[in-house]
């Protein structure tokens, strides 16, 4: 992860600051005492650490950090990130197709969904899902998700409705959020557009899939409907099936205000399962255990923002003494010597 722009509004002493075309290399901020230097630091900071509370359960306020001439309370804080890492890119990846095609939810989807209710007897046996999960995910790679790797993080707090994160990305042009820590919707809740104040969830990822992939465009009879279930749950690799169009289908989960997240308990065999297999890995949830809690969004987001972000009270660097930058100095630098050069690191008194 590399940050590309940092902003803030009503935050300690940032009122409203924007600092964009950061490098990815390095980056220095200069300034006099209490200009705000360390309060870029503590927004980044703040806003790892309310994806962490909110991932884990625990409730966290922002009422110290708002601004003393900020009224009514209110914090903004946006980052907009790259996910360049292969890791981070087959975090997001494999979280997305983990938590659409957990079995328990598919066959759940199928007993009660209205759209699909000719497949209401149809049953996902170990061998359909086996079938059905091998072809989504030859779909779903991250090569396939190119545009969901760069996007905005965002933190806002209000005083009166508390705090909500998300995070923006863009999809055939159209802007996607998922929402995070707010009390009237799940976690995890894609949106298309605009959020209001108070959004409304939908349903759950899983079901809108299958429902995105067997509603015919034309009412179809029984014998039809689980014949187009077989296409992807009964053949070897989704033979006969077509191939998934994923920014057609993220659309559409947005549109409808779906929501994913990943929950236990799931089977044995599937735990073992190479998806599952890393998650557990990343996140030390045990997928077998009910009481082990689930794997949301925000969860997902502060894993990555805690492995991306690091935070230390003091740098220690080779130099005995202080020294200006108009001095030339002359010093040992991985056994080279720069002579009457300016170190890329400098002290200022």
């Amino acid at each position: 992860m590399k940050i590309h722009t940092l902003a803030t509004k009503n935050f300690l002493s940032l009122r409203d600051c924007t600092i964009d075309a950061l490098s990815a290399r390095l980056n220095f901020f200069v300034g006099p005492n209490g200009s705000g230097k360390t309060s870029l630091f503590r927004a980044m900071r703040e806003l790892k650490e309310a994806f962490e509370a909110v991932g884990t359960g625990k409730a966290k306020t922002f009422d110290h950090l708002c601004n003393i001439h900020a009224e009514p309370k209110q914090i903004d804080i946006d980052v907009r990130v790259p996910w360049d890492t292969e890791e981070e890119r087959k975090a997001m990846c494999t979280f997305l197709y983990a938590s659409l095609s957990a079995m328990n939810p598919l066959s759940e989807a199928l007993r009660t969904s209205q759209k699909l209710s000719k497949l209401n007897a149809y049953q996902i046996t170990v061998e359909r899902y086996e079938h059905f999960t091998d072809w989504l995910r030859e779909q779903w790679t991250s090569e396939r998700l190119q545009f969901l790797y760069t996007g905005q993080l965002h933190l806002t707090y209000r005083g009166d409705t508390g705090l909500r994160l998300s995070y923006t990305f863009t999809c055939k042009n159209e802007s996607i959020t998922i929402l995070m820590g707010s009390s009237s919707l799940q976690d995890g809740t894609f949106w298309k557009g605009p959020v209001p104040a108070f959004p409304a969830g939908g349903q759950r990822g899983s079901n809108m899939l299958l429902e995105f992939l067997l509603s015919a465009s034309e009412p179809l009879d029984k014998d039809a409907a689980e014949a187009l279930a077989d296409r992807y749950f009964a053949s070897t690799g989704g033979e006969g099936a077509e191939q998934l169009d994923v920014e057609a289908f993220l659309l559409d989960l947005a549109d409808k205000h779906g929501y994913v997240q990943l929950e236990p308990p799931v089977s044995t065999s599937q735990n073992y399962r190479p998806e599952y297999v890393f998650l557990t890995e990343m996140s030390g949830i045990d997928f077998t255990q009910s009481n082990s809690g689930r794997l949301s969004c925000s969860r997902l987001f502060a894993l990555l923002l805690r492995n991306a972000c690091v935070f230390t009270n003091s740098v220690f660097a080779p130099f005995c003494n202080l020294f200006h930058l108009t001095q030339k100095r002359y010093f040992l630098c991985a056994e080279r010597q720069l002579m009457n050069k300016i170190s890329p690191i400098g002290f200022l008194d």
